[in-house]
């Protein structure tokens, strides 16, 4: 695929400051023949329509744009505002009955970074707001949640949903829950997650944020569980790394990433970063995180990830190539492709419970589709 011109207006356009040579470069590409409804799709795929057509107002650029694809991205900067204060209105709510009850959380992705990073509901949106639990509490969340109307999603017990707000309650960043088997990947402790999370206000003594550090390792990893396929997480990395760069020691991340080993996901993310979005990172953490055993495989992948290339399931494979003993590896392979019945429904999302004895070998023939276009892709994109 590569990049198109669009791709590069949208990493151009999808930052919180922009200079005056990227300022250049967009209105060079705005005065070039840009497909304007690819582009508006890319915004709404890549959850940066708000950002990009703020971006573009701040700018006083805005006129080199059609109105209508302006007005594209308006709607979708005043739907984010919309939809995120509804469900802030609910968080507030549930996060006061929380405290009262003593029960501790975590906001994490974009509800933590609506509130710490960028300050204005309208940039990022969010589809649900998503809690880290302790363990020992999630009973007492589920119960106070229902208590307040939400209901347990369908196939998803751990998703509750009232009218168009959702929370997604986790007891550990790296939903580890779902595909168990990915705990051999990354060795995320979440007593220490605990220990350095931040409280998100004193007057919310109950309600916390992850760690700058914290923060970019999980990102890095759900990133890396969604195969690359949305933008708006680089952004956020990308906007953590800004916010907090005075204060940043790089040397603690570092030993961080290889505490949690993490150190892969957080390369390729700040590979990502570092080529396409110039962000301002020092060599000497990219040498300490670059892996020492990468296989030809995994070296092809991330050339493709910065080809711009969407494979499904491109993280698996990596998560898999940051499992060093063969038995995990063959247990992380078997779980990955045949998941327990609960994960079975949520694939296939079945409403008669026999229709699951059907599941397993519709799951062998959506791999093998799988299989085949990943490697016709690889051995095109070879030679």
């Amino acid at each position: 695929m590569g990049w198109t011109i669009e791709d590069k207006l949208l990493l151009y356009c999808s930052r919180l400051t922009i200079d005056i040579n990227t300022k250049e470069k967009i209105k060079g590409i705005l005065n070039s023949a840009l497909d304007e409804d690819y582009f508006t799709q890319l915004c709404v795929e890549n959850g940066v329509g708000g950002l990009v057509y703020h971006n573009l107002k701040k700018m006083g650029i805005d006129s080199f744009i059609s109105y209508r694809v302006l007005k594209d991205l308006e709607g979708i900067y005043y739907y984010n505002i919309a939809n995120n204060m509804s469900m802030f209105h609910q968080l507030e709510i549930v996060l006061e009955v929380f405290r009262k009850r003593g029960i501790p959380v975590v906001l994490l992705q974009g509800a933590a970074l609506l509130e710490t990073i960028y300050k204005d509901p309208g940039l990022r949106p969010l589809e649900d707001i998503d809690l880290l639990v302790k363990a020992r509490d999630l009973g007492e969340v589920e119960e106070t949640l229902m208590g307040l109307g939400f209901l347990s999603a369908k196939n998803y017990p751990n998703i509750f949903v009232k009218g168009a707000v959702a929370f997604d309650i986790h007891t550990d960043i790296a939903n580890l829950s779902r595909i168990r088997a990915r705990a051999y990947t990354v060795k995320i402790k979440n007593e220490e997650i605990w220990k350095d999370a931040v409280s998100l206000n004193p007057s919310k003594d109950m309600a916390f944020v992850l760690s700058p550090y914290d923060t970019i390792i999980a990102l890095s990893v759900h990133i890396l569980k969604h195969s690359y396929g949305g933008l708006i997480w680089f952004v956020d990395i990308n906007e953590i790394i800004e916010r907090y760069r005075d204060k940043l020691d790089w040397n603690l991340l570092v030993s961080r990433a290889e505490e949690f080993n993490v150190q892969k996901p957080l390369y390729y993310s700040f590979l990502y970063l570092k080529k396409l979005m110039n962000t301002n990172l020092p060599i000497h953490v990219l040498d300490a995180l670059k892996p020492k055993n990468m296989n030809c495989l995994e070296r092809h992948l991330i050339r493709l990830l910065l080809d711009n290339e969407k494979i499904d399931r491109f993280g698996d494979l990596l998560f898999l190539f940051n499992i060093e003993k063969g038995k995990e590896r063959f247990r992380f392979i078997f779980e990955t492709c045949f998941p327990r019945k609960e994960i079975m429904h949520q694939i296939f999302n079945f409403s008669n419970p026999y229709l699951l004895w059907f599941s397993y070998p519709l799951r062998l023939f959506q791999l093998l589709l799988i299989g085949t276009k990943m490697s016709f892709k690889l051995i095109g994109k070879v030679s």
